[in-house]
């Protein structure tokens, strides 16, 4: 009888250890879910990252942050439904807001938990227009459409701003000729310099700037822009880097003496397609896109130089849709989605894009 007796308590430990052993596994597994990235954004040093997992209900989104040029990543909270993108301004604060939608207005949301938890920004943008943020030295503005027509054209714009600590925001009404109005507006910030770049009449751009955090504008006399969209990012008080879309194709310039003189930056020599963009580090370095899949294009003297971002054996891979992501001057992620919602790849520089290593694919693990 004590024989049985320990043979008995003997298969009890054993379907007991079975039976933690698989539990354990199941938290493993569960733990260590693979996180598919879908987007990527960098802030004082830091790295974001939006993704989706693996979960009891199918698929669930996630946020999570690298402390460490993204080394390695951990999860930090989960982000609002619909979210598709994220903007931060240091290591705490920061924005998410739903992909572009022809039914349904976009949402936008401030977190100042580093995105443990998330707040909807009270303010209301038409279905046919996205947010277009711009942070700088504390604050972050929006430009807010008003007196929106059936046909998705705006007859006013607003601009709305907030310290980016809070979530106060006030608008302030812009007295802007009809036809700009109802047009695409670029928006530029830097310390307490605001700029707008509208499109006038022929197609011309007209800049207009404010000394005092966008509380008033007066209208400036500029050259150098023109086609159906500009846009500009300032890296100083006097440097800007811009680029407009012609309908046909779209060029990049910069300004050296704060909007009135752009010039087409030399070192350029390939057409860019409308979606291009100019994605500025520094006033005198920046990363181009031309629109092409995959294809980038790096100077560090003010644009009169380019070459090519050779990332990986990927480069020019016209079946991955690239993106790049700022942590600092130096480091940098590159994400590349293939097929959304199954795969994607990261690489990381962290010598300004000289050298990439790819990084390890993100994992749910807890972490601070």
């Amino acid at each position: 009888m004590r024989k049985l007796g320990v043979i008995a308590a003997l298969v009890l430990v054993l379907t007991l250890a079975a039976r933690t052993s698989s539990t354990n596994s199941a938290t493993q597994t569960e733990a260590h879910a693979q996180v598919i990235p879908t987007a990527v954004t960098g802030a004082a040093g830091y790295f974001w990252l939006l993704g989706e997992s693996r979960c009891a209900t199918g698929t669930c989104p996630v946020v999570m942050r690298s402390t460490d040029g993204g080394k390695s990543f951990f999860r930090v909270g989960s982000p609002p439904a619909s979210v598709a993108y994220l903007d931060f301004a240091n290591h705490e604060d920061g924005y998410a807001y739903s992909q572009w939608s022809s039914d349904e207005p976009t949402a936008l949301y401030w977190t100042g938990n580093a995105g443990k938890t998330w707040r909807l920004v009270p303010l209301r943008f038409p279905a046919s227009r996205s947010p277009s943020m711009v942070i700088a030295s504390g604050r972050a503005y929006l430009l807010v459409p008003g007196h929106c027509l059936a046909d998705g054209k705006c007859e006013s714009q607003e601009l709305a701003s907030s310290a980016v600590t809070g979530d106060t925001w006030t608008t302030t009404r812009l007295q802007l000729p009809v036809d700009e109005a109802t047009g695409p507006i670029g928006l530029a910030a830097f310390g307490s310099k605001v700029w707008l770049v509208a499109i006038g009449v022929g197609g011309n751009a007209d800049l207009h700037v404010s000394d005092n955090d966008g509380r008033s504008f007066a209208s400036l006399p500029s050259t150098g822009m023109e086609g159906l969209a500009c846009h500009a990012t300032a890296t100083s008080a006097t440097t800007l880097w811009g680029f407009c879309a012609t309908g046909m194709l779209g060029y990049a310039v910069r300004s050296t003496d704060g909007g009135r003189d752009f010039a087409a930056l030399s070192g350029l020599r390939r057409p860019a397609a409308n979606a291009g963009s100019i994605l500025p580090l520094s006033s005198t370095e920046a990363v181009f896109a031309p629109g092409a899949p995959g294809v980038f294009w790096l100077t560090r003297d003010g644009g009169a130089h380019f070459s090519p971002l050779h990332f990986s054996s990927l480069w020019q891979n016209s079946s991955y849709l690239s993106s790049i992501a700022f942590a600092s001057v130096t480091t940098w992620l590159m994400l590349g989605v293939q097929d959304p919602g199954e795969h994607s790849l990261v690489w990381r520089t962290t010598d300004g894009g000289r050298s990439w290593q790819r990084a390890r694919t993100p994992m749910l693990e807890t972490g601070g």
